[in-house]
């Protein structure tokens, strides 16, 4: 993830035991604090029983009006032993501003965060993960799906797609 002073540096210390919030994404051209975006937050949850048919969210988010970088994704713990929902589980980065003046000065796009998720049990999710990095001018890279399940061990790094130059540490 590049930081204010254009340097990459790691988000996050390990990609199975992480609990940061996200960092802000880069004041760009604009040099205005008041500009930037915000990082994703921090949730841990740690229950017998979850199921999320809805949304659970540690998002970056995107500068209004801004060319200045989106904020990376956060963290997300989920300790259960059943886990159900067809919902969706996301800590991706925010995208990259674009100043309203401009159709090409767009910020960099936020890195992705991290999800670890421990179910001993059950699991039976059938919804969607998303750890992608943002859109911009350059795309952050992907963050990281970490899964201890019933079924085995999977590390997921995985940016839909999204092209950059950056890479995941």
């Amino acid at each position: 993830m590049a930081s204010n002073d254009g340097n990459e540096r790691s988000a996050f210390n390990s990609f199975d035991n992480s609990f940061e919030w996200g960092l802000p994404g880069g004041s760009g051209n604009d040099l205005n604090s008041e500009q930037r975006s915000v990082g994703g937050g921090a949730i841990s949850i740690s229950a017998p029983l979850v199921n999320i048919d809805g949304s659970l969210e540690t998002n970056g988010l995107s500068p209004e009006n801004s060319a200045a970088g989106g904020g990376a994704g956060g963290s997300l713990l989920c300790n259960v032993q059943t886990l159900t929902g067809s919902g969706t589980i996301s800590s991706f980065g925010g995208n990259g501003g674009q100043h309203s003046f401009s159709t090409v000065a767009y910020g960099g796009g936020g890195g992705g965060g991290r999800i670890k998720m421990v179910v001993t049990v059950s699991h039976a999710f059938t919804g969607s993960y998303s750890v992608r990095g943002g859109y911009g001018f350059q795309s952050g890279s992907s963050g990281t799906l970490y899964q201890l399940i019933p079924s085995g061990e999977y590390l997921i790094v995985d940016n839909e797609n999204i092209e950059t130059v950056l890479y995941t540490r």
